[in-house]
């Protein structure tokens, strides 16, 4: 997903080594819908079962076979795998805890309400009756793999997790950084928000998101001081993320959109 063709030398390189048949499709316009609806097109045409996982990533050996396994044994249309950060020894304990929260564990097999698109496995049958596709208007905020998976669960399918099906995410400096962090959290606030607009848009759920955001705020605010003195850095970094998250909840409201991911490639 590059305009300048970035990725075609490093798969051409590399070809030769696979076992496998390995194609290169390019997506011009950069975008995280765009490359992910290029991919459902294609994989509809050629296959049963499509798997993603992100360019910063690296599976454990039997990780294909714990989705696969998974998928098998439950029937559901989506798998989803633990995502685990690759971080140097020195990385502060509040970034370990920031991560077990942002990808938390569940028993192998159980039944989510939520699931991400760097790790998982999609059953192309199953819905291909719901006529889905990744949502352009999130094109390059972020949260259309949220959407995509609650719009899912709303058409009836249903998300398993594979507890075993880990993929280690390389986390450069840039992205270990407290501002990045609550950056992020403040993305994914409003990318809840606008998950809702486009799933629901009553008054009702919209006003409850606002609830929500408002709460996030302000139960973030009095809780940090507290939780630093008693809990540590960790546990004041938590309610910060908390604070940004209901701060994007409430900007989504007015129109902002953060858009971290346009004009490189995704």
């Amino acid at each position: 997903n590059d305009p300048e063709r970035g990725a075609e030398d490093v798969v051409a390189t590399n070809r030769a080594a696979c076992s496998l048949p390995v194609r290169y499709r390019h997506v011009s316009p950069p975008g995280l819908s765009n490359v992910r609806n290029a991919a459902l097109r294609f994989a509809e045409q050629h296959a049963d079962l499509l798997v993603m996982i992100d360019d910063d990533e690296t599976p454990e050996p039997q990780w294909l076979n714990e989705l696969l396994h998974i998928r098998a044994a439950t029937g559901a249309a989506v798998v989803v795998g633990p995502v685990r950060a690759t971080l140097p020894d020195n990385a502060p304990s509040w970034l370990r805890a920031f991560r077990e929260c942002e990808y938390p564990s569940e028993t192998d097999g159980a039944a989510l309400s939520d699931g991400w698109s760097s790790n998982f496995l999609l059953d192309l049958g199953l819905v291909a009756a719901m006529g889905l596709r990744f949502d352009s208007a999130m094109n390059l905020t972020g949260g259309e793999d949220q959407l995509y998976f609650r719009q899912i669960l709303a058409g009836g399918g249903s998300i398993r997790y594979a507890a075993n099906a880990t993929v280690w995410e390389s986390l450069p400096a840039s992205r270990r950084s407290l501002l990045s962090i609550l950056k992020r959290s403040f993305r994914r606030g409003g990318s809840l928000t606008m998950c809702d607009q486009r799933m629901k848009g009553s008054v009702g759920s919209m006003a409850l998101r606002l609830a929500k955001g408002g709460a996030l705020v302000a139960l973030g605010l009095a809780a940090v001081v507290p939780t630093w003195v008693t809990r540590g850095t960790s546990a004041a970094v938590m309610s910060l993320c908390e604070i940004a998250r209901g701060l994007g909840m409430l900007a989504a409201f007015i129109g902002w959109r953060s858009e971290a991911y346009g004009h490189r490639a995704s």
